[in-house]
């Protein structure tokens, strides 16, 4: 069985800055308050599970909101609903996070600005979807919503009339164009603004490819969610079967077992580690090719970072004029590759806690995963002990610092992980610790300006590796709070951050290359 799944499956990227938006305020905000979403967030019950453990509620209305945080829907609200809680904010009533996706709020600002002139509006959507809902009510000289061609037919308008053609975010394409044609023919002042979003209009163009050489197709998001449904429409048109699922759980594997080829499509507001365990059970049904499991294995361990730690500190006693050798590097990049394995299964609330999909794989793949981490802590050890007694010594002291603070959370370990980005930044610290400063008690002293140039590339490069991977994983359903730099700052200010530092170790690589 091949599976392919559409490279756009999960989250859109007005959703993602939606969930974004909760999340930091669940863990920045939550104690001062309710953090609380008008309706659900999105259409999945997932990624609503996951904001119910976090602490966030759902209200039904502006007016049942009297205090803390509240987060707009990624659908939008009501304009007199969103003037009310702006006006609210003003007055420190409440905190307003506006999570309405830019692509809905372009569609407002054209109704309203058409509503101005005279324009009534023909949205093309579904009625009593909460974009829908929000939409109509900037259309201040009334508004029709239709569904489908057979709506359209029946729709009275005035032939002289001014007439506004736009559609909810996620309308099928196809269908947009014939009733925007069959309305401008009928009306002779008719505006027509294709205003679905370039992330549906490419969803759907893959749907429809997978369509024409996939065998089965499964189709994967809340069964409430307007854009998952428009997907299954596809597949349903193209005549091709199909199961819509919301978890993996509701996989039937026996029906698809003899299929071939299997196209797997997601909604926007389906996970990304939804998608990935609905991909993960296809796989185990069928037959998981060598060289993905072993892709899978490396993320999941982080070999990647453990080679680059490896090879920058190689590049590093070079340009400190340390003589070379296999420990020097082997040890951080050992020691990495150590934590990265075993730290996982020391957490006290299980494997659970760092998230679904991955919870998972590291319980299907324990006895391996912890075979590789007490194999890569021996190497590190061997390595430590070839520089030296106390770069042996300050390795084990790291270790156990490790494992005071993620699995007996003790004293003053505990009250650390209370400091914000505590985590990003102690990662960062760790190659530091292993690369520069324990082998200075072996090796000659180098110039001071070598060493901090060295120092500070580690740290740079370090805190923006792993700032960038704790903001995916919090992302993908890990509990996670202010110890990592995602919440502390917010996730944009992450990726601004993370660029700046990367940028300024690269740089600062290059000024050592060039001392004399």
């Amino acid at each position: 069985m091949l599976i392919v799944v559409a490279q756009s499956a999960g989250f859109c990227w007005g959703v993602r800055r939606a969930m974004d938006a909760v999340l930091e305020a669940s863990t920045r905000w939550g104690m001062n308050g309710p953090v609380q979403t008008l309706g659900p967030l999105i259409h999945n019950p997932q990624a609503l599970e996951q904001l119910a453990r976090r602490g966030v509620k759902q209200t039904n209305s502006s007016d049942q909101v009297d205090h803390g945080t509240v987060v707009v829907r990624a659908h939008g609200i009501p304009v007199h609903e969103l003037r009310d809680l702006k006006e609210r904010h003003r007055r420190k009533d409440l905190h307003l996070i506006n999570g309405t996706c830019p692509e809905v709020a372009k569609v407002q600002a054209r109704i309203k600005r058409y509503a101005s002139k005279g324009y009534f509006i023909v949205l093309l959507g579904t009625q009593g979807h909460a974009e829908t809902i929000a939409h109509e009510s900037y259309a201040s000289e009334g508004c029709a919503v239709v569904g489908n061609i057979l709506e359209a037919e029946n729709l009275a308008l005035d032939p002289q009339g001014k007439v506004l053609v736009i559609a909810q975010t996620t309308f099928l394409v196809p269908d947009f164009e014939k009733i925007a044609d069959l309305i401008r023919s009928n009306v002779q002042r008719c505006v027509v603004i294709n205003s679905i979003c370039k992330d549906t209009w490419k969803r759907q163009e893959e749907a429809e490819e997978l369509c024409s050489h996939a065998d089965y197709l499964v189709v994967i998001g809340g069964k409430s969610s307007n854009n998952t449904r428009h997907l299954a429409d596809l597949a349903r048109k193209a005549e091709k079967p199909f199961q819509w699922v919301e978890s993996a759980e509701d996989l039937d594997l026996e029906i698809i077992s003899d299929a071939g080829e299997v196209g797997v499509l997601a909604g926007a507001s389906t996970p990304t580690w939804t998608v990935d365990d609905v991909v993960e059970r296809l796989e185990e049904a069928g037959r998981l090719p060598w060289s993905r499991a072993a892709i899978r294995m490396m993320v999941a361990l982080q070999i990647p970072v453990a080679l680059g730690t490896g090879l920058l500190t190689a590049i590093l006693h070079h340009l400190l004029g340390w003589s070379p050798g296999w420990a020097g590097p082997m040890l951080p990049a050992a020691f990495h590759l150590y934590v990265s394995a075993l730290l996982p299964y020391f957490e006290p609330s299980g494997i659970g806690g760092i998230g679904q999909a991955r919870g998972r794989f590291l319980a299907r793949n324990r006895p391996k995963i912890l075979a590789v981490g007490w194999v890569a802590g021996a190497v590190a050890l061997v390595a430590a002990a070839h520089l030296g007694v106390r770069p042996a010594v300050g390795t084990l002291v790291l270790a156990l610092v490790l494992i005071g603070v993620i699995r007996f959370r003790i004293g003053v370990l505990k009250a650390v992980r209370g400091i914000p980005a505590v985590v990003d930044l102690g990662w960062a610290l760790i190659p530091v610790w292993l690369a520069v400063i324990l082998p200075m008690f072996t090796r000659p002293t180098p110039d001071p300006t070598r060493l901090i140039f060295a120092s500070w590339i580690l740290f740079s490069l370090g805190l923006a590796t792993h700032a960038l991977r704790h903001l995916n994983a919090f992302r993908a359903d890990q509990i996670l709070g202010r110890e990592i730099l995602a919440v502390a700052v917010g996730s944009q200010a992450t990726k601004w951050i993370s660029i700046l530092l990367v940028v300024g170790g690269i740089a600062t690589l290059s000024a050592m290359a060039g001392l004399p």
